[in-house]
């Protein structure tokens, strides 16, 4: 939560397991778009090559372990 305050984004909490299933529904508010930043597909920074260089260099240099976790938990996880 810490980045998105950081750079100038206001953020809303929601702990209420209603509030979930209301942001699904409510994507917009008075011409702000509304997005969870719990979920994995958020993407609102603005990823330069510089960005973009960074995270292929992690992660290539954690693919041995993320392909340990893949192998070693198998389907009781959705995602590593």
């Amino acid at each position: 939560m810490k980045k998105y305050t950081e750079r100038g984004y206001e953020v809303l909490l929601m702990p209420d397991a209603i509030d979930e299933f209301t942001t699904q529904h409510l994507t917009e508010y008075e011409k702000r778009k509304i997005k969870s930043i719990a979920k994995d597909d958020v993407n609102i920074f603005d990823n330069g090559e510089t960005e973009k260089a960074k995270f292929n260099k992690l992660k290539e240099m954690y693919k041995p372990l993320t392909d340990w976790m893949k192998q070693h938990l198998g389907r009781r996880v959705e995602r590593v």
